[in-house]
């Protein structure tokens, strides 16, 4: 009749070719505009698929775990355009999340543990004249996670042609803050394809077109980021301490405990929603601090600690019954 169906399989397989075992895998809804391999295998063997979920696969035809990368949020759709991981097993995966009602498309990263629970996620548009943009590219080091977004937005003159940009963002690897972003226009264009980390640099490799030129008149660019401080955002030696929370999940209050910095140190407490919207901002001073419930919803809740010039101390995650 002219049709055809694609069938996935996990094979392991060993040095002779010959197949140990073999499942089928579940159709994957990955998400629209899928040109790309959206997968990829870790170190221990394991299948990470990306798209609408984040699924970890070993050698069965269950998933380990699904994360959803919307996360659940009413009325949002998102999607993870591409991910990596770390030598731990960690998961890094950076895409778009939108809103179906008004449209607002922002860029989305998450940084999942080896189970699948959700360590930090970080929201964040450029512009509100943006018409969408989406996290297309990812590249990790020890301290750093490089993204770069590729931004489309209408020209002010009128009906002109859409224009697509750079923006580089680099986040802290722990925390998931944002220590550098920007915008770069380099041609009507301005296309990503790949970032790399390599010897204290980041490399991103764009494909920019010519003003008023064919489908041909392009130009690959690449640039090179300089990014070895922790930090990222300042020379100053970044201060570590261990979180303790409780209880954890809490009802009406919680204590936070800090480990491993000067008593009476003055700090920022801060506690974010799954958003990343900031619910809560208090100063205290090391070692512990009581925070109250307040108004909160139920829910998951993140966490962090800096100093007073805003450098990161500890993060956390804490559950409001």
């Amino acid at each position: 009749m002219g049709q055809f169906n694609f069938v996935t399989l996990l094979m392991d397989i060993d040095l002779n070719g010959n197949i140990i075992s073999s499942f089928n895998l579940p159709n994957i809804d990955y998400g629209p505009s899928i040109f790309e391999s959206y997968f990829f295998f870790d170190d221990h063997g394991n299948f990470i698929s990306f798209g609408y979920n984040i699924n970890k696969f070993s050698l069965s035809a269950t998933p380990e775990w699904k994360f959803d990368f919307s996360r659940g949020l009413q009325n949002m759709i998102g999607q993870a355009k591409t991910a990596t991981h770390d030598e731990l097993g960690n998961i890094y995966a950076t895409g778009f999340i939108k809103d179906t009602i008004t449209g607002e498309e922002s860029t989305q990263t998450v940084k999942l543990s080896p189970n699948g629970e959700l360590l930090w996620v970080s929201v964040d548009k450029y512009s509100n004249d943006t018409d969408f943009e989406r996290g297309d590219v990812i590249a990790i080091s020890g301290h750093h996670v490089f993204v770069c977004s590729e931004i489309a937005y209408n020209t002010p003159s009128g009906p002109a042609p859409q224009k697509f940009d750079y923006r580089p963002i680099l986040y802290d690897i722990e925390e998931g803050s944002i220590l550098y972003d920007t915008l770069m226009d380099i041609n009507l264009h301005d296309l990503t394809y790949y970032a790399h980390y390599g010897k204290g640099h980041f490399y991103l490799l764009g494909k920019s077109y010519l003003p008023g030129g064919t489908a041909d008149d392009f130009r690959y660019k690449i640039f090179k980021y300089k990014a070895e401080e922790p930090s990222g955002v300042s020379s100053s030696p970044k201060e570590i301490g261990q979180l303790n929370i409780f209880p954890n999940p809490f009802d009406a209050s919680a204590t936070i405990e800090l480990k491993g910095i000067e008593p009476g140190k003055s700090l920022t407490f801060k506690l974010l929603d799954v958003t990343g919207r900031l619910v809560q901002q208090r100063a205290f001073r090391s070692p512990s601090y009581v925070f109250h419930r307040e108004k909160l919803p139920s829910g998951l809740y993140f966490i962090k600690v800096e100093t007073v010039d805003g450098r990161p101390v500890a993060v956390g995650r804490v559950v409001a019954k």
